[in-house]
């Protein structure tokens, strides 16, 4: 994301050292990047509330309409359906949302809709079907 002169992008908790859910790093020749600092002191009480235990938070996305940002994410258990994830569309037939992590972007005379789909997380890592997928329109 492109604000002023800097660029900013946000990543998936990593488990490290960094204080705080869903860091942010900066830089303004899209060369060297910096942690500037995170979108959450800590997981947010709802998120908590939703998938106790939880210990990160994921694939987040910012999007900047109607004058206002909008950061979208994720968060689950590793190996379980407890989850709580933005999501623009769900499979017919699924018990659980098979479309996560979705971001729109308008370039040229399309549109692109990118979305990590399908079963992520089964216990046994041969049977995951989990993939990113593009649409255009």
């Amino acid at each position: 994301m492109r604000q002023g002169s800097a660029y900013y992008l946000f990543s998936t908790d990593a488990g490290s050292a960094i204080s705080g859910h869903l860091p942010s790093r900066c830089s303004t020749d899209k060369v060297n990047w910096q942690l500037c600092g995170t979108a959450f002191n800590q997981i947010p009480a709802w998120v908590q509330a939703a998938v106790p235990g939880i210990g990160g938070l994921w694939a987040p996305d910012i999007s900047y309409f109607n004058g206002l940002y909008h950061l979208y994410y994720a968060g689950s258990l590793f190996a379980t359906n407890m989850s709580v994830i933005y999501s623009l569309a769900t499979g017919p037939g699924v018990q659980f949302n098979p479309i996560e992590g979705s971001s729109l972007v308008h370039k040229g005379n399309y549109y692109y809709l990118f979305v990590s789909f399908d079963d992520c997380c089964n216990p046994d890592p041969f049977k995951h079907t989990y993939r990113i997928m593009v649409g255009r329109g």
